[in-house]
């Protein structure tokens, strides 16, 4: 598992994955993830006309498969 972030506190970005790989066969693996990005963002102060604010949560799974040759 992995986990990242930048400017803890207000104006955020963390990510976190979980993953693993198997390895089904000499030049076959199977990466399965999930990942979650997290973004907190805001601008200037609340109630003026450029007032902008930003928080949300993405997350879904990954799956891919990587050929070695």
């Amino acid at each position: 598992m992995a986990v990242g972030g930048l400017n803890v506190g207000v104006d955020s970005t963390w990510a976190a994955v979980i993953s693993a790989r198997y390895h089904f066969k000499d030049s076959f693996f199977l990466d399965l993830q999930y990942k979650a990005t997290w973004v907190d963002y805001s601008n200037d102060d609340k109630g003026t006309p450029d007032y902008f604010t930003y928080d949300t949560v993405t997350h879904d799974p990954l799956l891919g498969v990587t050929y070695k040759f």
